[in-house]
C-alpha cells in the first residue's frame, strides 16, 4: 500500500459539461468506515464504459487539511473486494452505505485530470467536478464549459464517504 498524500478541489456543477471526454468509468464504491470515523475506509469496483474489464481497490484517507489527505490505495481481488463487501453487508444491518457513479475524466495541462462525477444522492442528481493538484496554492483555472454552483473543497457533507445512504 502506498502511503502518499492527495490535495484536490471540488466543485458543485449545475450539469455534466459539454466536454469531449477524454474516459467514461462506472463505479461503485461502499464503505466500511462509519461517517463519524476519522479514517475513511472504502472499497471501489471500476469499469470502463464499453469494456467487461473491472477492477477492484480497497483505500483508507485521513483529512489533514481542507484540501489534503493521507491516501493508502491498493488494488484488490474480486474475492476479497467480495469479503469485504459481505462484511459491510454484515456490519450495517444488510444495507452497506455506498454510491454508485457515472466518472467523466477531462485531461488537461501538466498531467492534471478533472474528474467529473455523476450521480444521484436520493431524489437528487449530483455533478461534482473534482481535480488533483501538485500543492495547496496551485494555481487552478478552471475550464469555461464548467458550470460551477460553488467550491465544495473541505465541506464534510458533500464528501462521498457523508453522501453515500
Amino acid at each position: 500500500m502506498a502511503k502518499d498524500i492527495e490535495t484536490e478541489r471540488r466543485f458543485l456543477l449545475k450539469r455534466v459539461p459539454d466536454l469531449k471526454f477524454d474516459k467514461e468509468l462506472r463505479i461503485s464504491q461502499f464503505y466500511l468506515s462509519e461517517k463519524k470515523d476519522k479514517i475513511t475506509s472504502r472499497i471501489r469496483m471500476t469499469s470502463h464504459k464499453g469494456s467487461a474489464d473491472v477492477v477492484f481497490h480497497h483505500t483508507t484517507k485521513e483529512r489533514i487539511s481542507k484540501m489534503s489527505v493521507i491516501e493508502k490505495e491498493r488494488e484488490i481481488s474480486r474475492d476479497y473486494y467480495g469479503d469485504l463487501f459481505d462484511d459491510a453487508v454484515d456490519k450495517n444491518k444488510g444495507n452497506p452505505r455506498g454510491i454508485y457513479k457515472d466518472r467523466l475524466i477531462y485531461n488537461v495541462k501538466d498531467d492534471l485530470k478533472w474528474e467529473v462525477d455523476s450521480f444521484e444522492v436520493g431524489d437528487i442528481q449530483l455533478v461534482i467536478a473534482e481535480i488533483e493538484i501538485p500543492s495547496e496554492d496551485y494555481k487552478l483555472k478552471i475550464p469555461d464549459e464548467f458550470d460551477v454552483i460553488m467550491e465544495i473543497t473541505g465541506i464534510k457533507q458533500f464528501s462521498n464517504s457523508n453522501l453515500a445512504e
